[in-house]
């Protein structure tokens, strides 16, 4: 009889790469019946992960203290035997499963406590000082009355205190790089460089734009992803670089992985190095970008140098001229870029979920044979 296992989200979507397309596809492969309690219209089962819906809330109010309670129900009437939860508003259904004698796994995607101090919806910088020291104290005590915390980076997994903290990096899925035919339009689409993921402030995406229009390497920016806001892509209209924007939208992973493949010359990853979750994480599109055979060019962080100092060129991102040197600089140095590119495909082949995943198998089997 198949091991009943239980993802649980509120936030993120059905089809999230780490969630979905990694963690549970991963269980369903190694023989785990396997559950996703996410935002959706209606249960249905997608690759062999039974999905089951939950309203999509009002309003962030109703999300975090309303829409919780749904997926609580939900889990409670799937009835599996460990649960793993991926958002801190979580934590109380969690303790709650615990209590009906459940296993339950945390997956700390960043540092929560960290990423309130910088969340501009919650009113004067004291008040979000103040949440944060609170939410810390309260994520720490419910965390180690769990059977396991995960996460994606080292400095993330050292905030908590317990006995069962496992590494579980969002390395590429290599078979998600093998190829598949693009579409007309993108098969007729000049190399350039790229940029995929959330197009947000943060992300310093109007910068990487206005650095493409000063480049004279670079005749073309690919941009795939969502708009944080109407208000935000006007803003990055408005750039002079504009004019060398390509916009796709969003698309499916793998065609995004095959446009950066044969349509990439450097791949950008420009985060705001200011923001506290950016210094003590590492981008997943580093490891997309190596995958892809991609030079890269990323923002000087200190933790980013020492884990990419070999694959990547490092810029100040909110310095436009300096981002447009950068990648001029890069496209004019063929050898080196050739070097980079080389030593990421070395290292994507021995860091890739193919592997990662198996850390991941161990640790259920472990907690579900205890």
């Amino acid at each position: 009889m198949k091991t009943s296992v239980c993802h649980i989200t509120s936030v993120h979507s059905w089809n999230d790469i780490r969630i979905f397309q990694k963690e549970c596809k991963s269980l369903v492969d190694k023989g785990f019946d396997v559950h996703l309690i996410c935002q959706m219209e209606k249960d249905v089962t997608i690759e062999g992960v039974q999905i089951h819906g939950v309203r999509k809330p009002s309003s962030r109010i109703d999300r975090i203290f309303k829409l919780s309670k749904d997926c609580y129900q939900r889990a409670v009437e799937i009835n599996s035997q460990l649960y793993h939860i991926h958002d801190p508003e979580l934590l109380p259904i969690a303790l709650k499963l615990k209590k009906l004698g459940k296993l339950v796994i945390y997956d700390a995607h960043e540092n929560t406590p960290a990423s309130i101090i910088d969340k501009e919806w919650i009113p004067f910088q004291f008040v979000r000082n103040f949440v944060s020291k609170v939410f810390e104290k309260y994520e720490l005590n419910v965390s180690k009355q769990l059977d396991a915390v995960i996460s994606v980076a080292e400095p993330l997994l050292e905030r908590y205190i317990q006995n069962e903290k496992v590494l579980i990096r969002n390395l590429p899925i290599l078979d998600n790089f093998k190829g598949e035919e693009l579409s007309p339009e993108m098969q007729k689409a000049e190399k350039g460089a790229v940029y995929a993921g959330g197009l947000t402030s943060a992300r310093n995406i109007k910068e990487m734009i206005d650095a493409v229009g000063k480049s004279y390497q670079i005749k073309v920016l690919h941009l795939f992803g969502e708009w944080e806001s109407k208000d935000y892509m006007t803003i990055c209209k408005r750039s002079k670089g504009w004019s060398k924007v390509c916009y796709w939208g969003f698309k499916d992973s793998k065609q995004v992985y095959t446009f950066l493949k044969e349509k990439g010359l450097i791949g950008l990853i420009l985060f705001d190095k200011d923001i506290k979750n950016h210094k003590i994480a590492l981008p997943n599109k580093a490891f997309e970008y190596m995958a892809a055979g991609l030079p890269i060019l990323m923002s000087d962080i200190a933790y980013w140098k020492e884990n990419f100092h070999s694959v990547a060129k490092f810029t100040d991102p909110s310095d436009s001229e300096k981002i447009s040197k950068s990648i001029d600089d890069m496209i004019s140095d063929q050898k080196q870029l050739s070097e980079r590119v080389e030593k990421g495909l070395r290292e994507v082949n021995m860091l890739n979920w193919q592997k990662e995943s198996q850390v991941l198998i161990d640790l259920y089997r472990r907690l579900i044979n205890t």
